[in-house]
């Protein structure tokens, strides 16, 4: 959510509909954070002279899309027949960690990612709730 609890909207679309995760997501993998060096005042009043932003590589990217990938797959509408659909049960298994397998492998994407796994864990497990 932005100021004043407006919903933030997707770099691409301009769309208020799109979750927090995609909008983070896609905010990580199309490069907001450019890899650059900047003067970060007049040297007496700022704490630091120079401010380092994080260097988006070429392999972060590819990492981000494996997860923008787990989250799109998580998102699919049931098939016609009303049944869920087998990416979808296994994207949101992946992401909620639902095995040790699956958390040692999502945490893994996510440190290559550099995205902090238990916010994506947390994150899922909120929206895609085991059934009861």
């Amino acid at each position: 959510m932005g100021k004043r609890g407006r919903a933030l909207p997707s770099p691409r679309c301009g769309s208020t509909a799109c979750s927090p995760l995609l909008y983070l997501l896609c905010f990580l993998y199309l490069g907001f954070y450019q890899p650059t060096m900047h003067y970060g005042g007049d040297g007496r009043r700022s704490k630091s002279v120079w401010a380092h932003e994080p260097i988006l590589t070429p392999e972060r990217k590819l990492w981000r899309a494996v997860l923008e990938q787990a989250y799109l797959d998580s998102e699919l509408p049931p098939s016609m027949d009303g049944s869920e659909p087998i990416e979808r049960v296994r994207a949101r298994r992946y992401l909620r960690a639902g095995s040790r397998f699956e958390a040692a492998n999502l945490e893994l994407v996510c440190d290559f990612a550099d995205v902090p796994a238990d916010r994506v864990v947390l994150w899922a497990r909120q929206r895609y709730p085991l059934a009861a």
